[in-house]
């Protein structure tokens, strides 16, 4: 059933310009309700006060509290025009202001912003009740109303640009923000502060998040003025991007991050997506850049394209609309690379980037609510929003308007902007901190008018082109789901009703209220156009729905469907979605999986759908699977770790089945080994381990030789292109390696007979000075008992220690008599645990406990010796103050430091038992 939606005036009311100002509200349900749009929103029975860190230009901020969102000052600025009264001060009660309380439904903050905004518009003054006081009247400056198409051809608008740009161009070095906010106004006197600054300015550093955020606006300028001086500063900072890549991307404070990280293998999209819009910049500015390290950040960000939002690292696209503004940022990156290959708007890029800038127009419900708190989403919603200006105009429009109240709230009365909304740390100006958020918040108002290569002006003379990949990852297949546009086939929503798409109607909640309501309503039916969306989580959200209501009649036309992004509908309905598991495995037919067959053997069908694909054929029955299981084997070599990870899933119940191991098995062994990704890395190996706990004795005498060719391969350090090292990847990958092998005869043997580095071989590099186990314990009595990790800072030289162990002796009394005082059946596990930050429990015959720092560890002699961590630390004993303390090598091997003082060579533990 298609459904037919026209623009009404009345709706239009709800976010156009009507009289001096914009006049918003919240949407109408069909009841009369007010619907809230901006989640999360301040309750009336909240148990927590709500922060409105600024009125506005007022010079106030507003804890709203119970009951019922009382307004209480929270703060006074001083010099402000509430400071200027002499007469407000912190925790007094504001009953009303302008006569309006804020129990009248609508979300609190857009009621403050539109008194903003009303009082900007007319006399500019805003009459605060006060409790027990009376009114205390605040005037703030006058400039006029929203003009229809703001923020273009608006005087408001202006006048607040250029009260940004006096504020900046006060500052003796730019902040956050600050180049590409002057250049985007288009203004000379903007463009000559910049140049003052950029006289001075030699080096972007090597943090990822200072190269993206202030490396485009370097870009930038460069593009606009062919200051030869930018290009070295540019090449600098591409060299220590090549510095820290890693499996083609970056994390945001040099280094990888840990293996493990957020299952983003030491990655932190929020930073690289942005590190990739500088390489893209730099190329088009003609700087060399490597270009292994373009490819592999670009087919590193482009697959989220189309399938939902980027992820915090380098794991699946996460679904939902919350993203803390990293899709943004891919459309913004992929505005480059359309602007720098010569297809240019023909290119696969230009229509990723419309994809990709419209996830904000639906998102727009879920504000401020992301990691660390939301407010850096909103930054690159707007700018993506921005790149919408002309193709999307009602959509922009729409989007703008019912935003307004934010630019208002965001405004400092000094001319600063922050990011209102939330109390988070993105909610500062210009004048606030260093990391001025808001000012790249304030391009919302000069990207219109396009002075910015990536928003659309005219290439200068100083612009050059690169040719990119057609397409950096997939097949053609892929293409589809990078369009704006929703698929062709009867029923299906059609591109005039996505172009008169409105906020309120048919942004994420909304749009999710109407699709879920008519799932539970047996008459009304689910509104099946939203199948053919162009966004996939709205395409998502339907199949849940469709799922929910047991549509399962659907599923089989779509799996046949000409259309991959229908296909993958149907894929879902089996494999399960977002919030949704897949359909019962009793509705599951015979010709539903032969479809799903004939997805997988297509040679040319799009890497996305291969991958659900497997997964969904991981639901069928080991006799149908193994028909596709030579096509399955030939997924583990794709270049894709979603198709393989998916592949692995589906080859599961082949691994150790007596027809198919001999095949199977080795292969599946390797990969999984292989993988530079802790979620693909874990996947597999968990499948690999169930497999393997209940084979025969025949396959796991099979497969013991392929796993301990696979734990010696695995290499000793995981290393970008440009040195970057990912941090105890190889203990990670060994140990769920090796768990696997100690499973199997002999595999615990093997594993704690390699050969193991110790310091001495940090220093020498010599293959002597490794440890190499026995096979046979050697006691050591002295070292058997209860160790709690002692003594930090630790001493410099070994002179410090006598006088530290002491000093630490005393401070640690408490600890020490509470831990004494516990009975003997409670001195372990958890009570050690929450007694101090690490015990060690070393046992005779070489077992070891360890509450943190060296878990999987066995002991001999006087060495500590890591079972799949490839390291052996020596261990002695020293007594002072009647205290015994065990002293271990720390070890040069997991720092690129190998200095050989002290402090990095021992770690520190104090007998308590």
């Amino acid at each position: 059933m298609t459904t037919k939606r026209t623009i009404i005036p009345a709706l239009l009311a709800a976010v156009m310009v009507m009289g001096p100002f914009v006049q918003t509200g919240a949407a109408q349900s069909p009841s009369g309700d007010a619907q809230i749009l901006f989640f999360p929103t301040p309750q009336p029975d909240s148990k927590k006060p709500w922060l409105v860190r600024n009125f506005g230009p007022v010079g106030i901020g507003i804890n709203l509290v119970k009951p019922g969102l009382t307004m209480q000052i929270h703060n006074v600025e001083p010099g402000s025009p509430a400071d200027q009264t002499g007469q407000l001060k912190k925790g007094q009660i504001i009953d009303r202001i302008n006569g309006q309380d804020l129990a009248g439904g609508r979300d609190a903050r857009e009621v403050l912003g539109d008194m903003i905004t009303q009082a900007e518009a007319t006399d500019g003054l805003i009459n605060l009740t006060i409790r027990d006081m009376g009114n205390v009247q605040v005037k703030i400056p006058v400039m006029g109303g929203y003009e229809k198409n703001w923020p273009l051809n608006c005087s408001k608008s202006d006048t607040i640009v250029r009260n940004l740009a006096a504020v900046l161009a006060k500052q003796d070095k730019p902040r956050w923000g600050s180049v590409l906010f002057l250049l985007s106004t288009g203004e000379d006197s903007d463009l000559d502060i910049v140049k003052k600054w950029m006289r001075s300015f030699e080096t972007l550093g090597t943090y990822q998040w200072h190269i993206g955020y202030h490396g485009i606006g370097v870009c930038e300028y460069y593009l606009r003025t062919g200051d030869e001086r930018m290009l070295p500063i540019i090449e600098e900072a591409a060299g220590e991007l090549k510095k820290s890549i890693y499996n083609g991307g970056w994390s945001g404070r040099g280094q990888p991050a840990s293996f493990t990280y957020s299952t983003g293998t030491g990655q932190m999209h929020a930073a690289g997506v942005h590190c990739l819009t500088f390489l893209l910049l730099a190329r088009m500015c003609g700087v060399e850049v490597d270009d292994e390290m373009l490819q592999s950040a670009l087919k590193q960000f482009y697959r989220f394209a189309g399938h939902g939002n980027v992820a915090y690292g380098d794991g699946l696209p996460e679904g939902g609309f919350r993203d803390n503004g990293k899709t943004g940022g891919l459309a913004v990156a992929m505005a480059a690379a359309a602007r720098l290959t010569p297809e240019g708007e023909s290119s696969v890029y230009a229509k990723t980037r419309d994809n990709s800038a419209m996830k904000s127009f639906y998102a727009t419900n879920w504000f401020h609510a992301a990691h660390t708190g939301g407010g850096i989403g909103e930054i690159w919603h707007h700018a993506a929003m921005g790149l919408m200006h002309d193709k999307r105009q009602l959509q922009y429009r729409s989007y703008l308007d019912t935003r307004r109240w934010v630019m208002d709230l965001s405004r400092r009365w000094d001319g600063s902007i922050g990011i209102a909304g939330m109390d988070d740390r993105y909610d500062r100006s210009a004048t606030e901190q260093e990391r001025s958020w808001g000012t790249l918040f304030a391009l919302t108002y000069t990207l219109p008018r396009k002075h910015l290569q990536l928003f659309g002006a005219p290439p200068t003379k100083w612009c050059k082109t690169y040719q990119l990949p057609t397409r950096p990852w997939g097949t053609p297949a892929d293409d589809m789901f990078q369009l704006p546009t929703p698929v062709e086939a009867p029923g299906a929503i059609s591109m005039r009703q996505i172009l008169q798409e409105l906020v309120p109607t048919d942004s994420s909640q909304p749009l999710m209220d109407r699709i879920n309501a008519k799932a539970k309503d047996q008459n009304g039916g689910i509104p099946l156009e939203y199948l053919a969306h162009p966004d996939y989580g709205i395409r998502s959200a339907t199949m849940r729905a469709l799922v929910n209501s047991q549509r399962y009649d659907m599923v089989l036309p779509l799996l046949r469907s000409s259309d991959p992004r229908y296909r993958d509908n149907g894929l879902l309905a089996i494999a399960g979605m977002f919030k949704g598991r897949g359909m019962p495995a009793s509705e599951i037919t015979r010709e539903m999986f032969d479809a799903v067959g004939m997805i997988l053997e297509n040679p040319n069908e799009s890497w996305w759908v291969l991958q659900n694909a497997a997964n969904a054929l991981a639901r069928a029955d080991k006799s149908v699977i193994a028909k596709h299981h030579q096509r399955l084997l030939e997924l583990l070599d794709y270049d894709s770790t979603w198709v393989k990870t998916a592949a692995v899933k589906a080859l599961g119940p082949l691994i150790a089945d007596p027809q198919h191991y001999q095949n199977v098995l080795p292969k599946v062994v390797n990969v999984s080994a292989s993988f530079w990704n802790d979620a693909a890395s874990g996947t597999c190996t968990h499948i690999l381990a169930q497999e393997m706990n209940a084979a025969s004795p025949e396959v796991k005498a099979f497969a013991f030789p392929i796993l301990k060719e696979a734990y010696k391969n695995v290499p000793s350090s995981f290393i970008g292109m440009g040195g970057a090292r990912q941090p105890n990847a190889t203990q990670v990958i060994r140990t769920r390696i090796g768990n696997i092998m100690e499973g199997l005869p002999g595999g615990m043997d093997f594993i704690k007979q390699l050969p193991k580095r110790t310091t001495a071989y940090a220093r020498s590099g010599d293959d002597q000075d490794l440890y190499q186990y026995s096979g046979e314990f050697t006691p050591n009595p002295q070292l058997v008992g209860t160790w709690a990790w002692a003594i930090w800072p630790r001493p410099k030289s070994p002179e410090e220690l006598p006088a530290a162990a002491e000093k630490w002796v005393k401070s640690a009394q408490k600890q020490i008599e509470e831990y004494n005082n516990l009975p003997d059946s409670q001195k372990r596990g958890r009570n050690r645990k929450t007694l101090w930050k690490d015990t060690l429990e070393i046992k005779d015959g070489g077992l070891v406990k360890s509450t943190n720092y060296f878990k999987g560890y066995f002991w001999s002699g006087d060495m500590l010796i890591g079972i799949n961590s490839d390291v052996a630390r020596k261990m002695g004993i020293r007594n002072f103050g009647g205290k015994d303390f065990l002293i271990i090598e720390s070890g040069g091997f997991d720092h690129d430091d190998m200095a050989t003082d002290w402090n990095s060579r021992y770690t520190i533990y104090m007998r308590i038992d």
